[in-house]
């Protein structure tokens, strides 16, 4: 049923915005032929104070005058049409505005409705686990005063809790009926929305992958196959290099590897689980790991 309602809550916004798109296309028509009658009465005005120097006679001045009246006409009934569409898409986006309000307030009251539901129907359930909470310690045969002073409590909370609940009720059914009716003021609770991802930028270097390579970029993990162009972060170029996966182009190894495999310009990445595949990241980890355990023998030699 609700997505009824919804649909017809959107029918009259679609219907205005497809209104307001027509009028403003309208707008850029009447402007555009008025910028070009505009336009033309000038050309008229100097092609007939042209023809007056130069000697023309009364009657063709005439008709170069009726001219120049002809497109004055137009471009005051442009100019007043263009008026009329103004007005009429301010009327039009002050009339979507309201629409849009009331929507944004039916939805408010609803959800403030439909919180005050929910906090009578759980009501019960709160005051029913007090009861037994309460009953537990009464139907013990046993009483210390902590027990009984429990038991008072939990009395006390339960008639509390009851008042607060129908006070809350009341004045949640109230504040939603005011906001439907636009007599009170309403905030609507935005969808959380995930900041986007940062991605960061790699300073990189242009090798050769004697092997194939993966490696990790911004969450993606990236692959290509050996004898392949590729352009490493710098961090990973280094490991590459010292295990001999890759070498800088202009060594005489991968001129003459390209000689018998090709440049390798143009290529597919290969599966990320393909087990030709040498993990730099892996190697980096492992790398590290060795550092940190060499560097405390080192301090103690």
């Amino acid at each position: 049923m609700a997505l009824f309602v919804n649909r017809r809550e959107r029918a009259p916004i679609k219907r205005l915005e497809a209104v307001l798109r027509d009028k403003r296309s309208q707008r850029e028509n009447i402007a555009e032929r008025l910028s070009v009658t505009e336009t033309l009465i000038a050309e008229k005005r100097a092609a007939v104070q042209h023809l007056a120097i130069s000697g023309a006679g009364d009657g063709e001045l005439d008709q170069a005058e009726r001219d120049v009246r002809a497109s004055e006409d137009r471009g005051k009934t442009l100019e007043g049409a263009l008026e009329q569409i103004a007005d009429a898409i301010t009327q039009g986006e002050n009339e979507l505005s309201e629409v849009i309000e009331q929507r944004d307030r039916d939805e408010v009251a609803g959800a403030l409705e439909a919180m005050a539901e929910a906090i009578k129907q759980s009501h019960p359930k709160f005051s029913e686990a007090a009861q037994q909470l309460s009953q537990a310690i009464s139907g013990s045969a046993a009483s210390v005063p902590e027990t009984e002073g429990l038991v008072n409590f939990l009395q006390g909370t339960r008639d509390q809790v009851a008042s607060a609940v129908a006070m809350v009720d009341a004045e949640l059914r109230l504040r939603a009926r005011d906001v439907r009716a636009g007599a009170a003021g309403f905030t609507k609770r935005l969808a959380e929305t995930k900041p986007p991802v940062k991605q960061l930028h790699f300073p990189r270097e242009h090798v050769y992958a004697l092997n194939a390579l993966k490696w990790t970029e911004n969450g993606t993990v990236k692959t290509c196959p050996a004898f392949a162009q590729v352009n490493l972060p710098v961090d990973l170029v280094q490991v590459a290099l010292r295990d001999h996966h890759a070498d800088f182009m202009h060594t005489a190894r991968v001129q003459a590897i390209i000689g018998a495999y090709g440049a390798g310009q143009s290529w597919e990445p290969l599966p990320p689980d393909d087990p030709r595949l040498v993990d730099l990241d892996a190697l980096s980890a492992l790398n590290a790991a060795s550092t940190d355990v060499t560097e405390p023998e080192m301090l103690d030699a």
